[in-house]
């Protein structure tokens, strides 16, 4: 297991997924996590958030935890830069002023258009964040208002709200046929991308790390099924709550899991790996 003499002789990273680990699933409060998030910050330990929210909601979280580490988007679809955080030159990035931003998925214009025939199709059987109101995204989501905005202003994914489960199979099917995935967002809600996950992201982020910092150690920090290939692509992956078997689902055999998820489980873990 990872501990503070680990991280002094490596560059630590901790990627963590936000609603359901980071951020407690109803009330998406982080405040159980704040003294060790504190304790990260402190010693200079990268916390690198990797969730399907977008880049506003991110940031919202980011500027009241005063965290300014990378983060990653939409299920893997872009990674944003600080300006200057690398001080190299990131050739695949586009510049967007504030952020170097590495693009890994569809942008949404594009998946609009690929998809308007299957918005028909399905038309009363799923509800789509876009057309959705921001009452009806608070209704669903339970988020409070300001973050409903924030939720749907999405760059590369579409999302969906299932009004029965049986319509998901037939339509995960025609997004496929298009080049197209559905994937769970972690809640009641499921996102419309391109083949990307969060493992390329991860993998492509942590690949700048190296770049400075030849010996690096990463931790990562999930409680869903679309969290796997983040799981899979870090060295000390850790599972909260009890939506993932590690076994079933192929996780290295170093995996922690901790028996709750939010913020609690999130402090539980750090406190565990850092011994703190």
């Amino acid at each position: 297991m990872n501990s503070p003499y680990t991280c002094r002789k490596y560059r630590c990273i901790v990627i963590t997924d936000l609603d359901g680990s980071l951020l407690d699933r109803e009330t998406y409060s982080y405040e159980a996590a704040l003294p060790v998030i504190e304790y990260l910050k402190n010693n200079g330990i990268p916390i690198v958030f990797c969730s399907s929210k977008t880049r506003v909601e991110q940031e919202y979280f980011r500027k009241r935890l005063g965290i300014d580490d990378p983060f990653i988007v939409e299920n893997g679809a872009a990674i944003y830069i600080p300006r200057g955080y690398f001080g190299i030159s990131v050739s695949e990035a586009r510049d967007l002023g504030e952020y170097l931003v590495i693009e890994l998925g569809i942008p949404i214009e594009k998946l609009l258009d690929t998809s308007r025939d299957l918005i028909r199709k399905y038309e009363g059987r799923v509800k789509w964040i876009h057309e959705m109101s921001v009452e009806e995204v608070m209704e669903i989501t339970g988020l409070p208002r300001d973050q409903a905005i924030l939720a749907k202003q999405r760059e590369y994914s579409l999302v969906f709200y299932p009004l029965d489960k049986s319509v998901i199979e037939p339509l995960s099917k025609d997004l496929v046929k298009k080049g197209l995935i559905a994937s769970t967002g972690g809640g009641k809600l499921y996102l419309v991308t391109g083949r990307h996950d969060k493992g390329v992201a991860v993998s492509k982020l942590v690949d700048l790390y190296k770049r400075l910092h030849p010996q690096v150690y990463t931790i990562g920090i999930g409680d869903n099924l679309n969290d796997i290939p983040m799981l899979k692509n870090v060295d000390q992956p850790v599972v909260l709550g009890n939506k993932i078997d590690p076994l079933e689902h192929g996780l290295p055999s170093n995996t922690i899991v901790i028996d709750i998820d939010g913020s609690r489980g999130w402090r539980k873990a750090i406190g565990k790996i850092f011994r703190i």
